[in-house]
């Protein structure tokens, strides 16, 4: 998912009026949970794509040792390799998974914070209403 989808779907779970002040105090475990789950997701996901990264760098690497007309240190190698378009577009990939975490991480401690705007919106309400 995107990061606008995220966004949006963010906007829809934040949404608090009088009108639906219980349902949203009773739905908010499972957003929370939700929100959560999608960021074990998201890690997992950086899991997998720098674990691929390593895979694609000596792929490349052997490639590159293969076509090489002479000797060339490893560290030449590894950095000839970084800079190969299939690298890059994995380096890419990682870059935007870690941003994704670090909107999720920002999005479980909204999470955890409207349980405390929740209960204030309802003693606002409770102190209107008396």
């Amino acid at each position: 998912m995107s990061l606008s989808n995220y966004i949006e779907e963010l906007k829809q779970d934040c949404i608090v009026d009088e009108m639906n002040l219980k349902e949203s105090s009773l739905l908010l475990p499972a957003k929370k949970a939700k929100w959560v789950s999608r960021l074990i997701l998201e890690k997992n996901n950086l899991n997998r794509l720098e674990k691929d990264k390593k895979k694609q760098l000596n792929i490349v690497i052997e490639k590159i040792k293969q076509e090489a007309v002479a000797s060339i240190s490893a560290p030449v190698l590894r950095n000839v390799a970084e800079k190969h378009e299939s690298v890059l577009e994995i380096d890419e990939k990682i870059e935007e998974s870690k941003n994704l975490i670090d909107f999720l991480e920002k999005i479980e401690k909204v999470m955890s914070s409207m349980s405390f705007d929740i209960g204030n919106i309802i003693k606002i309400v409770q102190l209107e209403t008396t």
